[in-house]
């Protein structure tokens, strides 16, 4: 796959968004661990599906709306993939990107209800203030509920 090459040789400037969402399409599919095997032996011992969940908010083209509601998603089917809602906080509250989401408050309510209905992620993942206050919102629970039903 090409879109592989390009994450292995950093060559993410052409990369856009909707690739990386159906290059995840494939990684959770049946035919996703090959795809995942072969990464790793390529990469060097890298995971390709954290990796392009990392690389999402990272995607200056295109990012629609959808990939927060997919990351939420599969967020909910793996609880300790914190990656995930690391990367839909990072889109659906990005300062600086090329291409606005457009209907970004849908996308902030998707994130904001999926953290607040999950306890754990707030004891346990010690990145998620961090990652909250590098995208302009307060660290802890309450303090984001609202802030978010203010900005309302």
């Amino acid at each position: 796959m090409e879109i592989i090459d390009k994450i292995l040789n950093h060559e993410m400037s052409t990369v856009k968004a909707s690739e990386l969402l159906a290059l995840l399409g494939v990684i959770w599919s049946d035919g996703g661990a090959e795809l995942e095997a072969t990464y790793l032996g390529k990469s060097g011992g890298d995971d390709l599906e954290q990796n392009v969940v990392k690389l999402l908010p990272l995607s200056t083209l295109d990012v629609p709306e959808e990939a927060v509601t997919v990351l939420v998603e599969r967020w909910a089917k793996d609880r300790q993939f914190y990656e995930l809602v690391h990367s839909a906080i990072k889109i659906a509250f990005a300062k600086n990107v090329v291409t606005p989401l457009t209907g970004g408050i849908r996308a902030q309510r998707t994130v904001v209800d999926a953290l607040n209905h999950n306890e754990q992620i707030w004891k346990v993942d010690m990145e998620l203030p961090d990652v909250l206050a590098n995208n302009g919102l307060p660290r802890s629970q309450i303090e984001l509920v609202n802030f978010f039903l203010e900005r309302q």
